[in-house]
């Protein structure tokens, strides 16, 4: 995905579960204003530098998983930006967040220990 594309995804991922742009400001390492931007218009309208771009990469990875992992379900993914996870030490993945591409990359692997909503499922003979 181009850079174009990645921040339209992020922003339409924000700006559909009501996610806070700091999450955005913190993980790519842009200001406040840009990150505002990008979740409004679905553009990112100042040159990333290559660790930003990797952080945009990233942060869009880390939105999609949370995305599948709760069903689409914006208020759990929300609970879950602020939950404990032992594989972060404690920490919550809004915590991390801003912990550079190191950080980012625990913070996808981590979202693999949380516990997504049980599907229930009934076999009927007709």
């Amino acid at each position: 995905m181009t850079v174009a594309e990645l921040a339209d995804l992020v922003g339409r991922l924000l700006l559909t579960h009501r996610l806070d742009p700091d999450l955005t400001m913190r993980g790519i390492g842009i200001e406040r204003g840009v990150a505002e931007e990008m979740v409004e218009t679905g553009r990112i309208q100042v040159a990333l530098e290559a660790d930003q771009v990797e952080r945009l990469r990233l942060f869009a990875s880390i939105l999609v998983r949370l995305e599948v992992r709760f069903g689409g379900d914006g208020k759990r993914i929300r609970v879950a930006l602020e939950m404990p996870l032992d594989p972060l030490g404690g920490a919550s993945i809004a915590d991390r967040i801003g912990g550079g591409i190191d950080g980012l990359r625990a913070i996808r692997v981590a979202i693999e220990s949380l516990e997504g909503p049980k599907v229930r499922t009934w076999r009927v003979d007709h």
